[in-house]
């Protein structure tokens, strides 16, 4: 029902077009995953540098959650309540996506770029949850826009959060 109303669809309509509440769930959780692969594909198409493809993953993946909020944030939390041939699929997409983090972070250990004492799989871990869990504390219209927030989670993810002079050894 309020699903109908929110949309201005007639409750009939609305089933017409998903008949139980977990298609809808699907549909929804698919979608962002969906979305957010080729938003961060689009980003980094082209660019050959690692560490330039991380720094732009991270402000696509922060971009596009943040665009969708509502939608991503529905299915980071709901994802489980999915029948277990859809959430497998799910699960599926996610680890293809984040098989694609490990390589870029792979590619960069390679080339130096990236610490290599950590597993790829550790860091890829840590930056998608680092950015996903966004959805669920950000603020449309507060003081920090998108492309700031994502600008930050690039210094930190890839610098560190420590002081510029703390790095150098000064005081």
């Amino acid at each position: 029902r309020s699903l109908s109303a929110l949309s201005g669809m007639e409750k009939a309509t609305l089933y017409y077009h998903v008949q139980r509440k977990e298609d809808l769930l699907y549909l929804i959780c698919k979608s962002s995953m969906e979305t957010l692969h080729a938003d961060v594909h689009q980003a980094i198409e082209g660019v050959e540098c690692p560490l330039e493809q991380i720094s732009v993953l991270i402000r696509a993946h922060c971009l596009s959650l943040l665009r969708d909020q509502t939608q991503h944030a529905t299915s980071l939390a709901e994802v489980r309540a999915l029948s277990p041939q859809r959430l497998a699929e799910i699960v599926s997409l996610r680890k293809t996506y984040q098989t694609g983090i490990r390589r870029m972070i792979e590619a960069g250990q390679k080339s130096g770029s990236i610490r290599g004492d950590v597993e790829p799989r550790y860091l890829a871990s840590i930056l998608q949850g680092l950015l996903d869990r966004t959805v669920e504390w950000y603020q449309k219209g507060g003081s920090l826009a998108p492309a700031e927030l994502a600008d930050y989670f690039c210094d930190i993810y890839l610098f560190g959060a420590r002081r510029s002079s703390a790095v150098h050894g000064s005081a």
